[in-house]
């Protein structure tokens, strides 16, 4: 609260990392709505990629357009 009594208005990402549950959760403001969203990620179903095919993995710099 600021000194008139009023919520203090604040700034910046207002994001937050959950990991006191069972599934992490990402959770965000959406300040057009005052809404507070959650987003879990699938990390678990996360794999290295399939390099055996003729596929290649570009990294940082190495996109083609």
């Amino acid at each position: 609260m600021g000194r008139d009594g009023q919520p203090a208005e604040r700034r910046g990402p207002g994001i937050v990392w959950d990991r006191s549950g069972a599934k992490p959760a990402l959770w965000t403001i959406k300040r057009s709505t005052s809404q507070a969203l959650a987003f879990t990620v699938p990390y678990g179903s996360i794999s290295d990629p399939d390099t055996s095919s003729d596929s290649q993995v570009l990294g940082p710099g190495e996109f083609q357009q």
